[in-house]
């Protein structure tokens, strides 16, 4: 797999012309490729040698090998194949005695490598887990296995020969029977496993789940926490939570590497919007025009933006969206001095973290005083809009900047696209910051089952109260046997309560739903 991976990438690499901005192959293009490439048997070889080698089944044919395995010769796999014909194919219709066919090729194969094998030679399928449709390995292990049982005469004696050819093995490393003393060289070594199925044993395979809650590592040591990290925490706690432990969930949504039309949801058209911006703030006012060209013809020829007739379409939209927040940035700065990124941080009393923060977007007009203006793709109740709260709050506190607007490029009617930021005090925008801290820090401690909202507004497609797929499985796992609506509905009032942080900028509200979840942790 790793040499398939690796002559792809060579061919891409061959293949690019910088001259015709031909964009770069996306992972999900890639990953497609590569699949296609697996499935059609074009994996090389591990290098033979004195350890395991993996690889396709014609690339070793005929080695001798002691032991030999082949893996996933289910009855339903592409071997040996079956014989079909286009009715075009004189070939088919009129065949003769040296034409080659790829069932029979197959077939060889097999024979070949039954015959490599100096010692064992083993075949693996999945039968399934119902013992009355239980499935089949593919029709050449039928067939040896078929010709073994003929050696033997009587039916009792076909019984056991059978009993010994083909071995049962669970597919669930938590079965009882992966212990048991007759699986012989199959039995696990898992102890940790072992011991779990014993204490479900005990309980009689119906015990209470128990929250991952109580299983949280009790951390608060403090360290540098980029302010970026806790507003993603709050946003959703239990996949945060999983990730730090290297646990990420699928969605299950399959994506189209060349769709006919652009996936326009909230996040593929953020991140378009997002590119733009990029690019055209990059290039300043005088250059936007080419780097949008430049990027138009780019995604003019990239598979993910839909059909080729759609693609100009939809990008003219976007780049419309875009320009507009970008012309108000360069409109408010054009008489401000840029100044460098810099590292801002601040200490919250009473916390062990360093909140950062690498800011950029800073300005100093003609008076001194600098500015943070900061685009942000979506809405004023986007995240993008939230996290900027988070990041206005870190720099008041670290006396980075005194005054903060925010651009957002999705306008709700006789809405204005600019934002000014909350006019807090540098002791206002810690207490603002302490008061995710708090949550934070008990979150750690696992004192705080705290989950995401229950829902999303009907305008993505959801009903009112019809939780996410992305959002409901961690919150399923990590908060299991714990009153989950509870939890949702204090999330939601603190989402509303942020929300409503841009029109007031009063921190009574916020600080009213957080005392309230840290009081009422416990009975959650």
């Amino acid at each position: 797999m790793r040499r398939a991976a690796a002559d792809l990438a060579d061919e891409i690499a061959q293949a690019r012309d910088d001259a015709e901005r031909i964009p770069d192959v996306s992972f999900e293009i890639f990953i497609a490729a590569l699949e296609e490439r697996l499935k059609r048997g074009e994996t090389g070889a591990g290098r033979p040698g004195n350890t395991v080698v993996f690889s396709g089944m014609r690339q070793l044919r005929g080695l001798p090998y002691k032991v030999i395995v082949l893996w996933g010769l289910n009855e339903d796999s592409s071997f040996p194949g079956a014989s079909h014909a286009e009715e075009f194919d004189l070939m088919k219709r009129f065949p003769r005695r040296s034409d080659r066919d790829s069932r029979t090729d197959n077939r060889n194969i097999f024979l070949d490598l039954l015959l490599a094998a100096r010692s064992k030679f083993l075949i693996s399928y999945t039968e399934g887990a119902n013992p009355a449709q239980w499935k089949e390995p593919s029709v050449v292990a039928q067939e040896l296995r078929e010709w073994l049982l003929t050696f033997a005469q009587e039916p009792s004696d076909r019984l056991r020969a059978s009993a010994i050819l083909t071995h049962h093995l669970p597919l669930n490393a938590f079965s009882p029977k992966s212990f048991s003393a007759e699986e012989k060289q199959w039995q696990s070594t898992n102890r940790k496993m072992l011991e779990a199925v014993d204490k479900a044993a005990v309980a009689n395979w119906n015990g209470p789940a128990a929250p991952w809650a109580n299983a949280l590592t009790a951390r608060a040591e403090g360290g540098r926490l980029p302010v970026k990290e806790l507003y993603r925490w709050m946003r959703n706690p239990a996949e945060a939570f999983l990730k730090r432990h290297g646990i990420r969930l699928s969605t299950g949504e399959e994506i189209d590497p060349a769709p006919i039309l652009q996936r326009d949801k909230d996040l593929p058209k953020w991140q378009r919007i997002h590119t733009l911006l990029n690019v055209m703030l990059s290039a300043g006012a005088e250059g936007a025009d080419q780097a949008v060209e430049t990027l138009g013809a780019r995604w003019a020829v990239d598979p993910r933006m839909g059909a080729q007739g759609l693609r100009d379409w939809r990008y003219s939209d976007d780049v419309v969206c875009a320009r507009t927040a970008a012309s108000l940035y360069w409109k408010l700065t054009s008489q401000m001095t840029a100044l460098a990124p810099q590292e801002a941080a601040a200490v919250v009393p009473g916390f062990p973290w360093t909140l950062t923060h690498a800011a950029s977007n800073l300005w100093r007009d003609a008076s001194g005083a600098v500015h943070w203006i900061n685009v942000v793709p979506g809405k004023i109740t986007g995240s993008g809009a939230i996290q900027s709260l988070f990041i206005w709050a870190l720099l008041r506190a670290a006396g980075a900047a005194a005054e903060g607007q925010i651009i957002v490029t999705d306008v709700e009617k006789k809405g204005s696209p600019l934002i000014g930021a909350p006019q807090w005090t540098p002791q206002e925008a810690q207490t603002f910051l302490s008061y995710f801290l708090k949550l934070y820090e008990a979150f750690q401690l696992g004192r705080l089952p705290f989950a995401v909202p229950p829902y999303q507004p009907k305008s993505r497609g959801a009903e009112a109260g019809q939780m996410p797929a992305e959002r409901a499985l961690p919150n399923a796992i990590v908060w299991r046997g714990l009153d989950q609506a509870q939890a949702e509905a204090y999330a939601e009032h603190l989402e509303k309560a942020l929300e409503g942080l841009y029109k007031v900028g009063d921190l009574s509200a916020l600080e009213s739903v957080v005392q309230g979840m840290l009081t009422n942790a416990g009975s959650l």
